[in-house]
């Protein structure tokens, strides 16, 4: 940065930024580097940042993202499990069409907006072979809790968005 002082002195400098915000910074590019589909960008340019951060933070940051990078146009891991009515559901069954997966609570507010715009979706692109699976994580919440205590918060939450969708 430049900097001037009453005198009219002009120094360059160096800002410092948080953690938060470098962390923030990251992600903006990640988001959009990824909705752009230049993947491979994304992935050359948070090794160069992980080679020279030494930001903890940072670097457990830019860990995750690239090991999410790594799994792009690869077959997604088995997922097997009981829905919402206790069937049992198994992805390799959806082998060769195109499987939203979307991991949600029933606590979770964004989850709830999100909601209509996985209806359209599913509206849009139903005919055409999408198929959406929801995998609820309220069992997972505080250390992981009994699925009995929490289905009826989860067929609650699934009554009242009309969801239509398999979830797990």
């Amino acid at each position: 940065f430049i900097a001037e002082n009453a005198g009219n002195e002009v120094k360059a400098g160096r800002a410092q930024l948080s953690s938060d915000e470098i962390l923030g910074i990251c992600d903006a590019y990640y988001q959009r580097l990824v909705e752009a589909g230049q993947f491979s960008t994304a992935v050359e340019a948070f090794r160069a940042v992980l080679e020279k951060s030494q930001n903890p933070a940072v670097k457990e940051f830019l860990e995750g993202r690239l090991k999410r990078l790594e799994l792009v146009g690869k077959p997604a891991p088995g997922i097997v499990g009981p829905d919402v009515d206790g069937k049992t559901f198994d992805l390799a069954g959806t082998r060769g069409k195109a499987v939203l997966l979307v991991f949600w609570a029933s606590w979770c507010v964004p989850n709830s907006a999100q909601v209509e715009w996985l209806q359209e979706v599913d509206a849009a692109y139903r005919d055409k072979g999408l198929r959406i699976v929801g995998i609820d994580v309220d069992a997972q919440q505080d250390g992981g809790t009994k699925l009995e205590t929490i289905l009826p918060n989860v067929r609650r939450f699934i009554l009242d968005h009309n969801i239509r969708w398999t979830n797990l």
